[in-house]
């Protein structure tokens, strides 16, 4: 079994990947060197880039990225780095050489380009991660549901090129969009991509309930250099949000504020109001209203503690909870990796990592 705590050798491989059938078809050793970028704040998640010597050719397929990893021992692993779709927007010619740099988005993109014809419905009594699930096949792509949910949605959602009748979120009538408003819906995450292209659903990890899928520890086998970015930033920090529910004919405001004058944010300790406005298109009552200002409120009170390191490839993704100890910078805790950008072709698969987690405010 590989130990990736200890040094390895990396050799790369780019394979074309048919689009009909998902089989991996041929390798395209003109693709080099590249970067690879993930990040869970963005709506397609994933893209990369790759430079290209001669011509690359693979019609409406996929390309797909492996690190080949071997071990001192004999040991070797061998792991998908992502499956992209590839353009090429220019590329330098000179007699009969030419290169060109290749763009890979991820497939979340194929729904962020795709559009509902007509208005598409969504039943009050219908769950909206099935619903999200099937808007997704319906665009061929593969979903894997990490996460189960059994609520429905409460009240008819709408979407399409008019707008869409849901939880404050505009619509420019992609089905990316419609789909994440339905997850919203749910509680879970934004739709992710996993490395052989397959939609994941799943919510947000609960830090403090979820094991560490890897430590980075400091000392002899450490996997990451011993340097480290530590922030905590208190911008998004409210000390008053105000909810607002509309539909038509209705609108139901609840407000939460905190006034409490041992907190550090509160208006008394600020001596001023910073408020957030959220929007939703739904029917609540005020006591519901005034319960979704006072939850929003609590998340808006936490700090972000984000510390940002580079390290050599471990089985860890955009989503994962980690932990690092590294006591020397005084640096520890258990975090969510928010991004991550990796070189691709690199020796050891050299990557830079951010990881994140809400500290509240005391």
């Amino acid at each position: 079994m590989a130990d990736w705590t200890k040094p390895f050798e990396s050799g790369w491989r780019w394979v074309r990947v048919s689009r009909l059938t998902g089989y991996e078809t041929e390798q395209l050793p003109n693709l080099t060197t590249g970067s690879l970028t993930i990040n869970s704040d963005t709506d397609t998640f994933e893209s990369a880039s790759v430079d290209c010597i001669g011509a690359l050719d693979v019609g409406n397929d996929l390309v797909r990225c492996y690190l080949d990893a071997t071990w001192s021992d004999g040991t070797t692993e061998s792991v998908c780095m992502g499956t992209w779709l590839p353009s090429i927007p220019s590329r330098d010619v000179s007699g009969s050489y030419q290169k060109c740099s290749v763009q890979l988005d991820g497939r979340l993109l194929e729904l962020a380009e795709d559009s509902f014809e007509n208005i598409y419905t969504v039943k009050s009594n219908q769950n909206p991660v099935s619903k999200a699930k099937s808007i997704c096949e319906g665009a061929n792509l593969k979903v894997v549901q990490a996460d189960t949910f059994s609520g429905t949605l409460g009240t008819n959602w709408r979407f399409g090129l008019d707008g869409m009748n849901g939880e404050g979120i505009a619509d420019s009538g992609s089905k990316l969009q419609a789909v994440n408003g339905l997850l919203a819906a749910a509680d879970f995450r934004a739709a992710q991509t996993d490395p052989f292209g397959n939609v994941v659903f799943r919510k947000d990890a609960d830090i403090g309930a979820t094991t560490p899928v890897w430590d980075f520890r400091e000392g002899p086998s450490a996997t990451f250099l011993n340097e480290a970015t530590d922030e905590f930033d208190a911008t998004d920090v409210a000390n008053k949000v105000i909810a607002v529910f509309e539909t038509e004919g209705v609108t139901t405001i609840g407000i939460a504020t905190d006034t409490d004058p041992a907190s550090p944010w509160s208006t008394v300790a600020m001596g001023r109001t910073k408020a957030k406005v959220y929007n939703f298109d739904s029917a609540v009552t005020q006591a519901q209203a005034n319960r979704k200002a006072a939850d929003l409120l609590r998340t808006q009170q936490s700090v972000v503690h984000r510390v940002t390191i580079q390290h050599v490839h471990c089985p860890v993704r955009v989503g994962d909870v980690v932990s690092i100890n590294y006591g020397s910078a005084g640096i520890a805790g258990t975090f969510i990796v928010r991004t991550q950008d990796v070189d691709l072709g690199s020796a050891g698969c050299l990557t830079k990592s951010e990881l994140r987690r809400f500290v509240r405010a005391k």
